[in-house]
């Protein structure tokens, strides 16, 4: 093939794999969207445990019947384990995410050598140079704002335990709490860890 078809086939791999890229990001967002609110939760149970009692009322009352008794450490336990779920799942469009945009700065690299003098830097040179206030809060967000208040939500709940709960729930809520703890340690260690790497290759690095 000439080395203009190869080109276009590339250019065309480059729009695709950009297109999944932005539903990989719509993911991320809704998940985060959902551990936000559950975050919120946990910190309304913690601040005011009778709300706990209150909510779970509320469910019953609207999903079920009001003849139905629900303990407050049920929906207690159900929200740290939907928690758990949606920050694994979170957690891995992240670096999705991560690895998505280096592949897609190395395919900008090679697309800008065969198109020569033509430059294509929108998701490899362009973000990475994106050192704005609203880029660098909304990065720190995400990266380091966001995990120390799961982290807070999570020890407040586990130390906010009412003495009356049953033994099982007790020991669920703690064993979920702490994979919820390492699962974000991990995060941090691996979002920390790399960044103080020296790159290998500039132009494959792009901003979340």
């Amino acid at each position: 093939m000439t080395p203009e078809k190869n080109a276009e086939i590339l250019y065309d791999h480059y729009k695709d794999t950009f297109q999944i890229q932005l539903k990989y990001i719509d993911n991320r967002n809704r998940y985060f969207l959902t551990a936000v609110s559950l975050v919120g939760l946990l910190f309304l149970f913690v601040a005011d445990p009778a709300s706990k009692q209150t909510l779970a009322g509320e469910l019953i009352k609207k999903y079920l019947s009001e003849k139905v008794s629900f303990a407050p450490y049920y929906l207690n336990s159900l929200i740290l384990f939907g928690l758990l779920w949606t920050l694994v799942r979170y957690f891995q469009e992240i670096q999705t995410i991560r690895r998505q945009y280096k592949y897609i700065g190395a395919l900008e690299s090679t697309l800008t050598t065969m198109l020569d003098p033509i430059k294509i830097e929108r998701e490899s040179k362009a973000y990475q140079g994106d050192k704005s206030t609203a880029a660098t809060f909304i990065s720190t967000l995400y990266k380091l704002i966001f995990p120390i208040l799961i982290a807070i939500a999570i020890i407040g709940t586990v130390q906010a335990a009412p003495p009356n709960q049953p033994i099982f729930y007790y020991f669920f809520d703690n064993f979920v709490g702490l994979m919820i703890l390492l699962l974000t340690v991990l995060h941090l260690l691996r979002t920390y860890g790399k960044a103080q790497k020296p790159a290998q290759q500039p132009t494959t690095e792009a901003k979340e």
